[in-house]
């Protein structure tokens, strides 16, 4: 990856192969629900609570 154009990996998909369907055929992005537990989620907040303030921002978001 390192000999691709910072602007080419800036315009690839964030969002992986989850939504390949929607980039080869167009048809709409499909929306992912994970089940987890709490201890799960408190480990996953504790792992990013160092983090610098925009990170810890948009972790919170996803929870």
């Amino acid at each position: 990856m390192r000999s691709v154009p910072s602007e080419i990996i800036a315009a690839m998909p964030k969002d992986d192969a989850s939504q390949h369907d929607h980039y080869i055929y167009g048809w709409p992005k499909k929306t992912s629900r994970i089940i987890t537990t709490d201890e799960v989620l408190t480990e996953y907040l504790n792992f990013f609570s160092t983090a610098p303030e925009l990170l810890r921002r948009e972790v919170a978001e996803t929870v």
